[in-house]
C-alpha cells in the first residue's frame, strides 16, 4: 500500500468518527438516555424501602419477645414438675453378670447420664467395661463420666 492509500483510509476513519460523534451529539434520544435519572426519586424510593424494612424488623422483634415471655412463663410452670419427677441422686445396684450396656441403660433411665451409648463408649475407650464391680452405688445427676466410672471400678 502506498502513501495515498494510507491517507485515504485515515481520512475515511476521521470522517466516520466525526459523523458518529455528530449523530450522537445531536440525537435527542441518546441525550435523554445519557442524562442521569432524578436522584431524589431514587432516594425517596430507598428511604421508603428502608422504613418499611425497619417496621418489619420491629414487628418481628415484638413477636419474638412475646413468644419468649410466653415460653419463659410456661418454662417456670413446668420446672417444678420436672424436679419432682427426677431425683438428684440414684442408687445403682449392680448384680453378678450384668453387662456395661445394661448398667449404662439404668443410668440413662435414672437421668444420671444423657446417653447410655456415649457412657458405654467411654467405658470401652478407657477399657473399664470388665473392671466394673458388683454392689450398690449412690450416684448424683451432676457427676461426670469419669467420676461415675471411678465409683463403679473401685
Amino acid at each position: 500500500m502506498d502513501k495515498r492509500g494510507t491517507r485515504g483510509i485515515a481520512i475515511g476513519l476521521l470522517l466516520s468518527a466525526i459523523c458518529l460523534f455528530g449523530f450522537q451529539y445531536f440525537n435527542p434520544e441518546t441525550n435523554e438516555r445519557a442524562k442521569p435519572s432524578n436522584p431524589s426519586n431514587k432516594t425517596d424510593h430507598n428511604s421508603a424501602e428502608l422504613e418499611r424494612l425497619q417496621n418489619e424488623v420491629e414487628d418481628w422483634q415484638t413477636k419474638y419477645e412475646e413468644l419468649e415471655k410466653k415460653q419463659m412463663s410456661e418454662g417456670k410452670k413446668e420446672q417444678p414438675e420436672t424436679s419432682k419427677e427426677q431425683p438428684t441422686s440414684f442408687e445403682l445396684i449392680i448384680k453378678e453378670g450384668m453387662s456395661s450396656k445394661e448398667i449404662s441403660d439404668q443410668l440413662e433411665a435414672a437421668g444420671i447420664v444423657n446417653d447410655s451409648e456415649d457412657f458405654n463408649d467411654f467405658l470401652e475407650a478407657k477399657e473399664l467395661q470388665t473392671k466394673i464391680r458388683t454392689g450398690t452405688y449412690k450416684m448424683d445427676k451432676n457427676m461426670s463420666y469419669q467420676e461415675i466410672s471411678d465409683i463403679l471400678t473401685k
